[in-house]
């Protein structure tokens, strides 16, 4: 669970569930397939959120009008996104973990990906 000021970000089994009342009431806006992390971008604008049906999926999406993009990552086998983290110092590097401990590392926004991890062991 994530929050940005009112707002709260929950993944669950169920999917993406935001509340615009501190968590006092809560709604679907990515119901289905499981959501595996949700992270707010520092701009305030933007939830990313990892996902896992019967592949990983990673979606940023604009929290004022709920509209998504998908976008690209790295191939997974068993595995999706647990972690998702934007550099403050360069809000254009985000870096991603996985539940099997992978690391990857965008530096153009999400766009691309540069693995830096395995299995926990560095490259």
């Amino acid at each position: 669970m994530r929050a940005r000021g009112n707002i709260v970000a929950a993944a669950t089994e169920s999917g993406l569930f935001i509340s615009e009342d501190l968590g006092g009431n809560f709604a679907a806006v990515a119901a289905g397939p499981q959501a595996t992390s949700a992270q707010f971008d520092l701009d305030g604008a933007h939830l990313w959120f990892g996902g896992y049906e019967s592949a990983a999926t990673l979606t940023k999406m604009v929290l004022k009008t709920k509209k998504r993009e998908l976008m690209p990552i790295p191939a997974m086998t068993k595995d999706a996104v647990a972690y998702i983290a934007q550099n403050p110092a360069n809000k254009k590097q985000y870096a991603i973990a996985t539940f099997t401990r992978g690391v990857y590392l965008s530096s153009d926004g999400g766009k691309s990906w540069k693995s830096i991890a395995q299995k926990g062991e560095t490259r």
